[in-house]
């Protein structure tokens, strides 16, 4: 239970970090101490330092957790700057979704039925796959950005896991199709104003947020529908929720006033929003970490 509520605060630590000023657009190296050994490890470090993923906190990346299609989505539109919207989080749709994501459907097309038996012929369950996506499963097999789960099995069906879409996400970028910008450098115009770049990766990073919350809410109805939260709990991760929608109304109103303002300036410094958001940030995580009944007010430091 403890470890379920935590988990809720960690989201919004996540999301804190997405919205703040610098946050939103800084790429730094990072490596997660659960990925090691992991068959995406490689791509998780890569597109982390991009800026492209982050981490489920506590030194966490979690990539074989369920990724929902909202989070794909956002990653989709982060490193093609292309809007996507997907049905389900399901291995076929988003094979779908990343060929139609980075303008791979002219060569999708081009493929002969003799490339698409090449591709899935020896899956067992290749006849589970839409027609109307067969082409672009093949695509992404033939280019060896999407692999079955073994070699005679695709599950097109499944949900597709956190360290499976960065892993797509990775092998694009080895072929030269991710090129959108992640810091602030080279993303101004000769005015100093927003480019379009950077227009979207903050559209992105909204989205992500916003999926973000969406998880973060659904977990936390069913824990209030299963009465599984003490008051104390209770009230600290609706107190969350606030500031959570706080911050997603600061980021509206920071991607209207940017859309203008000289960026000359931007990431240098420590703004009374970033100390705010930290202070807010640390007593959340402080009062996550008590045990149930504890009192927040005789909480010391």
């Amino acid at each position: 239970m403890k470890k379920k509520v935590i988990s809720l605060v960690t989201m919004g630590m996540m999301g804190a970090a997405l919205l703040a000023p610098g946050g939103a657009l800084a790429a730094q190296h990072q490596s997660f101490r659960d990925i090691k050994g992991h068959f995406a490890q490689k791509h998780i470090e890569a597109m982390a330092e991009k800026g492209i993923v982050s981490g489920t906190g506590m030194g966490k990346f979690s990539p074989d957790q369920k990724i929902t299609k909202e989070h794909v989505e956002a990653l989709l539109k982060k490193a093609s700057g292309k809007e996507v919207k997907l049905s389900v989080n399901h291995r076929v749709a988003v094979a779908a979704a990343v060929v139609y994501a980075f303008d791979l459907t002219p060569e999708a097309d081009k493929l002969t039925d003799a490339d698409i038996q090449a591709a899935v012929g020896n899956f067992t369950d290749k006849d589970m796959i839409p027609a109307e996506d067969v082409k672009q499963v093949a695509y992404v097999i033939k280019e060896g950005v999407l692999s079955g789960v073994s070699a005679t099995e695709f599950k097109p069906h499944d949900e597709i896991t956190r360290g499976q879409v960065v892993t797509i996400l990775g092998r694009l970028d080895n072929k030269g199709k991710i090129t959108l910008k992640t810091n602030m450098g080279g993303m101004t115009d000769k005015q100093g104003k927003m480019t379009e770049d950077q227009k979207a990766m903050m559209e992105a990073k909204k989205a992500e947020m916003v999926a973000m919350m969406a998880d973060m809410q659904a977990l936390f109805e069913q824990l209030k529908k299963d009465g599984k939260l003490t008051p104390e709990q209770l009230k600290l991760v609706e107190d969350m929720q606030k500031k959570m929608a706080e911050h997603q109304a600061m980021m509206d109103q920071k991607m209207k006033d940017m859309a203008g303002m000289d960026m000359a300036g931007m990431g240098q410094g420590t703004s009374h929003e970033q100390h705010q958001q930290a202070a807010a940030t640390k007593q959340v995580q402080k009062m996550a970490t008590q045990p149930a009944g504890h009192d927040p007010q005789h909480t010391q430091g």
